[in-house]
């Protein structure tokens, strides 16, 4: 009977509550982790965010020369109407 228990003993998870300098060491290379991911994810948003920008001010020019294009070809129509509506009146 005591062979069983101490095979079931072998088998149970224990939980050593000793801390050495392996577990320092792999808290900190944790907390170095973090903290470069963190700063690289905060680059990555301040990039994202500059690229926002510039691509809102692309465009607001883009929309002004479409709005300019169109003001032209309407005046460019209205001239073509008006020089068809002479040329008829003189036939």
């Amino acid at each position: 009977m005591t062979s069983a228990k101490n095979a079931d003993d072998d088998k149970r998870i224990r939980f050593d509550g000793t801390v050495n300098l392996g577990h320092l060491i792999t808290f900190a290379g944790f907390l170095v982790t973090c903290g470069a991911m963190w700063s690289a994810m905060d680059k990555r948003v301040t990039v994202l965010e500059d690229a926002r920008i510039q691509q809102r001010q692309i465009d607001s020019r883009q929309d002004a020369d479409a709005a300019e294009s169109k003001r032209s070809v309407r005046e460019d129509l209205q001239l073509i109407s008006a020089k068809l509506d002479r040329l008829i009146e003189r036939k």
